[in-house]
């Protein structure tokens, strides 16, 4: 995953998936509109304290992210996408 402008790279992270599972593997009925707007949340002290973390971070909140939202309503979240670095030695 990576962005571009004017022909050069900015930022390129490589991630890898290890445990998949689909939503109709669990059980789950449900089609995602495609205006749905989701909750993002970062855990961890990397995404603050580190550089590459912090890039990671903002490349991720421009590639999900659909528009501004200061409030959430919580009776109609239907999405939350949570990122999770255990400590500063983990790799990217």
């Amino acid at each position: 995953m990576g962005r571009v402008f004017n022909g050069h790279i900015l930022d390129m992270f490589e991630f890898g998936v290890e445990d998949y599972k689909s939503m109709q593997t669990v059980g789950a009925k449900v089609t995602i509109p495609a205006d749905m707007k989701p909750l993002i949340l970062f855990q961890g002290e990397p995404f603050e304290m580190s550089e590459k973390h912090r890039r990671m971070k903002n490349l991720l909140i421009d590639f999900f992210k659909m528009a501004d939202s200061t409030e959430v309503n919580v009776a109609e979240m239907q999405r939350i996408l949570v990122f999770t670095c255990k400590n500063n030695d983990s790799p990217v």
